[in-house]
């Protein structure tokens, strides 16, 4: 694995359950609920996973959605704002 993309890799930590309610109810990260809506407008599919990350000193929600054409994507989210980011 190239240097640039192992250091990309572990720049990316998952947050336990645990530590992503702790973000919501401290503040730093909206409710997943709450960007749900905004995922179903732009892809029109079903979400299968979604986890809270912290990437590059940022949360930032990751939400699979297996869109209507059976393609699985990504879609990323500022955590603390709740506005969808590309990758």
């Amino acid at each position: 694995m190239p240097a640039a993309a192992a250091a990309a890799v572990a720049a990316v930590k998952e947050l336990s359950e645990g530590e992503a309610l702790a973000a919501v109810q401290a503040g730093r990260a909206v409710s997943l609920e709450s960007i749900l809506p905004d995922v179903r407008r732009r892809t029109g599919g079903e979400i299968i996973n979604a986890q809270l990350q912290f990437v590059q000193g940022f949360l930032v929600y990751a939400v699979k959605v297996l869109a209507p054409g059976g393609q699985v994507t990504t879609e990323y989210y500022y955590a603390r704002t709740g506005r969808h980011v590309e990758p």
